[in-house]
């Protein structure tokens, strides 16, 4: 095995901007929504950390803002391009710190500003804005108001009056955009001295100020005065040392630079604000500013949260005692569950039982999953670091090289790290599990940092608060799934033929054996949260208790009620990631309801399959792509001997299965000779239709869905050798149609007849995706 080594230019992760190694996504657990230090201090601090581009400043600096205690940071000069967020655990200690930036567009590396938050704080944020490279807002859910803390960098003295005007025309336009019932701090390197304190500045500047005032103070002070706010980094009597935030490289200069400003109403809660010059950012040359934090007594909750349920641990049933255990305790559950007999039981009274019983025995004996992360800075590169900050404050020449054994220190943990990961990849890749390989190539190949959720209106204006972002995705999906269905449903239809000659008996423990020991490992379990992994291992155990389910939804044709609950996953397409109609949406179900489904499947596929016309190679066993593109250039390269113009055009309906009328549906479905027993079980399946979208490790309200069809149920293969109504040769759900014609006249009209007939489902095709391609010249097509 060859492992490069990494140049020391970039970082010890896998994205360039960050030294935070990254680990595979997992599902949120769901937990209490905590408060931030309620009825306690709640500490604000600001910092300028010169830069987050060394290698270790980013870990080394949250264990800093962990030693003394800060909620909400507001860090300036991190240099970071773009905006984004990413979590970063803290050296040597069971926690974490989430950091949201907001940075340059390019990679300058000027400027940036950032927000670095505890469990509590990133728990209690609604919303946060990456303004500019000198501006970020987060808004936090308090009580008994919210909190909004703006992140600065100000220009220095000397910079031109056009930036030092811009700078501040922005900071207004966010400070008018706050809410006046708000608790607002403005926080960061002002580059600014306020100078003495007179009558006309005494209800913004407290009496313990140092310097002379600049340009940059005298506009602090204005901007004060206008928003009625306080500079509470004045108000507070401390030792010089604790007063001054910037020191020269000359060892003699130190100026006040960094502020904390308080709106006037709530300066009174501020208990303290003071500078600690024991403060270390782990940089290779440290930097010029110290830590300046304020003590503000407020309560602080989080939003109510619809959190993701917790994924069973099915990576323990590799082993055969736990395989084992877990069979034994869903029997024993199973048969002391209830006394009563399963007809006396309503089907959705069943399900619920047996739903509980898997659940509770799998968490018991299997467990939950759980994230963990690996500190990657070692033992010996903290304790070089300390060393070397302990150098610094003593004036020790030793510093330079205790800092130089530091990065070279942190270097080595980063190549030792990165030796480790490609260990675990070269196992996962010779044993087969490629789940894991595929996870931990994401993790090493992600080059940026995770962009921030942003999400916009129908009218293109970022929504802020999470909330809202999931009423927006509500409201897109629930425009989605829900077409209009004021279409004629009574269309004239030819003779029936005869109906399917298929086993409409209930299904028996055979039947439902073949169809667990069918369903594929690693797939995302529905709503109830049990894995399709469960079901295999324990087959013998609920073999008994699922027969019995299913007959009686066979003989009641009535369905559980979670069954018809699904939940959506936005994934991303193509385009703008904050427009929703770039997402397609990718529904979860519960893994019984698969396996229902799929013996509802086969007790008709076999005989619809031979009404199927030889023509039609969609959902076809053994009809696979490849056959298809032989079949068309075949088509193509006959026409093309013989000297006939050919012109292939390919038809892409928009959204077909989510658009499908499910009441037309029915009808032509019945048409075909679908027995009405089985049809009465696929309506009983769609009586009661709605889902969740699942985004931000959340669950909005649920909603409805009125039309269109499951990929995942029978009806999407019935819907895909449905026949063709009237004159119209094509079928009404294939995704891709194409239609060959002499002349564009009899394509155009073949294509007519095509959309006007599937008018009654309804669909509609993209034009934007529908192509033509003509086999000869334009003169020959004249």
């Amino acid at each position: 095995m060859i492992v490069h080594e990494i140049s020391s230019a970039h970082h010890a992760t896998a994205s360039p901007v960050s030294d935070a190694p990254r680990v595979p996504a997992v599902e949120v657990i769901r937990q209490q929504a905590g408060i931030i230090r309620c009825r306690k201090r709640t500490h604000i601090a600001c910092w300028n950390v010169r830069t987050f581009l060394d290698v270790g400043s980013q870990c080394i600096t949250m264990r800093t803002l962990h030693d003394y205690d800060v909620d909400i940071a507001c860090l300036s000069e991190i240099r970071l391009p773009n905006s984004g967020s990413r979590q970063i655990k803290v050296p040597g200690v069971d926690t974490s710190y989430w950091l949201y930036h907001s940075g340059p567009k390019d990679n300058s590396g000027l400027y940036g500003v950032a927000f670095a938050l505890n469990k509590a704080a990133n728990d209690a944020m609604i919303s946060w804005e990456p303004v500019s490279s000198r501006l970020a807002l987060a808004r936090f859910k308090g009580s008994p108001h919210d909190l909004t803390v703006i992140a600065i960098y100000a220009p220095t003295n000397s910079a031109d009056d056009e930036t030092k005007d811009e700078f501040y025309t922005n900071l207004q336009e966010v400070i008018n955009r706050v809410s006046r019932r708000d608790v607002l701090f403005i926080a960061g390197d002002w580059n600014a001295r306020t100078g003495t304190v007179d009558e006309s500045t005494r209800h913004i500047l407290g009496r313990f100020r140092l310097g002379q005032r600049c340009e940059n103070g005298g506009r602090l002070i204005g901007l004060a005065d206008i928003n009625r706010m306080v500079v509470c980094s004045t108000r507070f009597q401390h030792p010089k040392k604790h007063i001054l935030t910037w020191y020269s490289n000359d060892g003699r200069t130190a100026h006040q630079l960094d502020h904390i400003l308080v709106r006037a109403r709530w300066a009174s809660s501020v208990e303290d604000c003071r500078a600690y010059r024991g403060a270390k950012t782990g940089n290779t040359n440290g930097t010029d500013h110290v830590l300046l934090r304020s003590c503000f007594k407020v309560h602080l909750s989080t939003r109510a949260k619809v959190s993701a349920p917790s994924r069973i641990n099915v990576a323990a049933l590799g082993n055969p005692e736990k395989r084992e255990a877990l069979s034994r305790a869903i029997t024993t559950r199973l048969a002391s569950a209830t006394s009563a007999q399963a007809d006396e039981v309503s089907v959705g009274g069943q399900w619920t039982q047996m739903m509980t019983t898997i659940k509770e025995a799998s968490w018991t004996v299997l467990g939950r999953t759980k994230r963990r992360t690996k500190d990657w800075i070692s033992e010996s590169t903290l304790q070089l670091s300390t060393r070397a900050h302990e150098a610094r404050l003593a004036g020790s020449n030793e510093r330079r090289r205790l800092q130089r054994e530091a990065t070279r220190s942190a270097k080595a943990d980063r190549i030792r790290y990165w030796i480790e990961i490609a260990e675990k990849k070269e196992t996962a890749s010779g044993i087969g599990d490629f789940g894991k390989l595929f996870r931990l190539i994401r993790s090493a190949s992600n080059r940026f940092c995770k962009q921030d959720s942003l999400l916009r209106d129908t009218a293109g204006n970022l929504i802020p608060e999470q909330s809202k972002k999931m009423d927006r995705w509500v409201e897109y999906f629930s425009q989605l799934l829900n077409r209009p269905t004021d279409h004629r449903t009574d269309q004239p239809i030819s003779t029936p033929p005869a109906q399917y000659e298929s086993n409409c008996d209930p299904p028996n423990t055979a039947e439902i054996t073949e169809m667990i020991n069918k369903l594929k490992d690693r797939k995302a379990a529905g709503e109830d949260g049990i894995p399709p992994e469960v079901y295999k291992a324990c087959s013998s155990s609920l073999i008994d208790r699922l027969c019995t389910l299913f007959g009686s939804i066979w003989r009641a044709e009535a369905f559980p009620p979670d069954w018809g609950m699904s939940i959506l996953l936005p994934i991303p397409k193509k385009g703008d990631k904050s427009a929703c109609e770039n997402y397609r949406g990718i529904s979860l179900i519960d893994v019984a309801a698969k396996i229902f489904g799929s013996l509802l499947l086969t007790r008709f596929s076999e005989a619809r399959d031979q009404r199927t016309r030889p023509n039609q190679g969609g959902f076809r066993r053994g009809r696979g792509c490849v056959d298809q593109i032989f079949t068309l250039r075949r088509i193509l390269e006959h026409r093309y001997k013989f000297q006939q113009p050919t012109v292939a055009c390919f038809i892409d309906f928009r959204t077909a299965f989510d658009s499908v009328n499910r009441e037309s549906l029915w009808t032509i479905i019945q048409s075909d000779g679908m027995p009405d027993k089985l049809l009465r079980l696929l309506r009983g399946y769609y009586s009661t239709t709605g889902a969740r979208v699942r985004m931000y490790g959340e669950e909005s309200r649920e909603f409805t869905l009125t039309t269109g069809v499951s990929r995942v149920v029978p009806s999407h293969r019935c819907c895909s050798t449905t026949p063709s109504i009237g004159q119209c040769d094509r079928h009404y759900t294939t995704t891709l149609a194409f239609s060959l014609a002499r002349k564009y006249t009899s394509r155009t009209w073949s294509l007519r007849m095509i959309l006007s007939c599937l008018e009654t489902l309804p669909l509609r095709y993209n034009q934007s995706s529908t192509e033509s391609i003509p086999s000869r010249g334009p003169s020959d097509l004249k």
